[in-house]
């Protein structure tokens, strides 16, 4: 495909090898394009006509805003739908009436070539059912909105919000994202929430979102949403990942997996594991945080206040954040092991106090070194020790008198200077 770009015969093995792999969606568009360049060379290859068949007539070539609105218009009807839209390089608008989103549903929109200059421009969007976008740079105004019956894929994709403090996406459904960027929004990146919500990040990109808020974030997960990132960067944020309880449920996230990711230079914290009300019927989270990068951010790298266990850090590299590398709130527990922290301007890690009968919080085996303060903290801050009731604050400092911890230390590496 780079030696010819033209030529019909990489797209049609493609867009097999894409099929035989399972990637449905991806190999249609290869398909469309293999069609588009050659169709009567393409229908003569016996193994992609077997496989395409289907496909052939049930594409088109779009090169224009009102020729690409109608096209989304025909595609919620099943008897006028088409499979693929392939786009023309060039610059694209969708009208819509005000306060209406257009919706796009049962769609595969892609790039006709691989330079990615398809830029589409809206002002709201609703995305519903199988939809797949390969290649496109969508600026909105507002918000994308995956609904919860949604199953959308992007690859390739950029994203923007160019005119409101609202997320750039807003996931009710389940959206994947595979090499694809959010950077430079007005307001946040990506929001997951909804009880049956999920977005899984590889490979992707979520940079210098919501700089002017101090609530803004790259990546938001709550009210029972799920969220995997792997293989990413977040960095430039306002905060870069924030697990939490819903602004209005008080629902918290369900499950979240951060691996192999680079997290940095977000103004405020790296990673938020944020409060969770504890009711009759709560199901805590499950959150990982494994084989990651945490660094320069403004704050802390990880702060967890979650009054849960439910939270292991493990295999991290946490080094250079302004505050300390690791803060666990009052109540919050957690496994922090095999991590490297250094070189934190306050400190390693800093654990506060537990209540009574509430489990330790476990940090083991962890290689702490180079801090600027304290390897290893417990106690409490002093706006945490004046939230308590003044019984509770009698309770704190007797177990402090009598040697009492709610950290246990274990079989961890402490290099000097800390």
């Amino acid at each position: 495909i780079k030696i010819k770009p033209e030529c019909w015969k990489g797209y049609s093995r493609r867009a097999l090898a894409l099929n035989g792999i399972g990637r449905k969606r991806p190999a249609l568009c290869s398909a469309a394009i293999a069609y588009y360049y050659d169709a009567k060379s393409s229908r003569c290859f016996e193994p992609f006509r077997n496989a395409f068949k289907d496909l052939d007539g049930h594409w088109e070539v779009v090169d224009s805003s009102k020729a690409l609105q109608r096209s989304l218009m025909r595609n919620r009807r099943p008897s006028t739908r088409k499979d693929v839209l392939l786009i023309r390089n060039g610059q694209y608008e969708m009208f819509d009436r005000p306060n209406v989103p257009n919706t796009i549903a049962e769609t595969t929109l892609a790039a006709l070539d691989d330079k990615l200059c398809v830029i589409l421009t809206c002002r709201r969007v609703s995305l519903c059912k199988q939809c797949f976008f390969h290649g496109i740079t969508i600026s909105t105004e507002f918000t994308i909105l995956v609904e919860p019956d949604g199953k959308v894929e992007f690859e390739k994709c950029s994203f923007r919000n160019t005119a409101s403090n609202m997320a750039v996406m807003a996931i009710d459904g389940v959206a994947t994202f595979l090499e694809c960027t959010v950077k430079d929004s007005e307001g946040s990146g990506i929001f997951v929430e909804g009880s049956d919500s999920l977005a899984a990040l590889v490979k992707s990109h979520i940079i210098g979102n919501g700089k002017m808020d101090p609530y803004a974030f790259g990546i938001r997960v709550c009210n029972g949403g799920s969220l995997l990132v792997q293989e990413s960067h977040i960095c430039g944020n306002t905060r870069g990942v924030w697990i939490d309880e819903g602004p209005i449920q008080d629902v918290p996230a369900n499950r979240v997996l951060i691996t192999d990711s680079q997290i940095y230079d977000n103004k405020y914290e790296g990673i938020v594991v944020g409060a969770v009300p504890e009711f009759p019927g709560f199901t805590s989270p499950v959150v990982i945080i494994r084989k990651n990068k945490i660094f320069h951010n403004g704050t802390f790298g990880i702060r967890s206040a979650l009054s849960i266990n439910d939270v292991l850090v493990e295999e991290n590299l946490i080094f250079e954040n302004y505050w300390w590398g690791v803060c666990v709130h009052t109540d919050s527990g957690g496994l922090y092991r095999h991590n490297e922290i250094c070189n934190n301007k306050m400190g390693g890690i800093m654990v506060s106090r537990r209540s009574p009968r509430k489990p330790p919080c476990v940090v083991e085996n962890n290689r702490i070194h180079d801090n600027c303060g304290p390897a290893v903290h417990e106690g409490l801050r002093f706006a945490e020790r004046n939230s308590f009731p003044p019984e509770f604050r009698s309770f704190f400092a007797k177990a402090i008198e009598l040697g009492a911890h709610s950290v246990k230390v274990m079989q961890n590496d402490v290099f000097l200077p800390n």
